[in-house]
């Protein structure tokens, strides 16, 4: 069985625009399955 690799990810769905925040998402990845849960934060691109 494989580590999964775990990565955070900002804005996935290219939703964010300067004035609109976008979801932080952690992506959980082991072979060719990924899963996303949402980590709750809402972030402007800027910050």
């Amino acid at each position: 069985m494989r580590i999964p690799n775990l990565t955070f990810v900002y804005d996935r769905k290219g939703q964010a625009t300067k004035d609109r925040p976008a979801v932080v998402e952690l992506r959980i990845s082991e072979g060719r399955m990924r899963k996303y849960i949402s980590t709750g934060l809402n972030l402007l691109p800027k910050e």
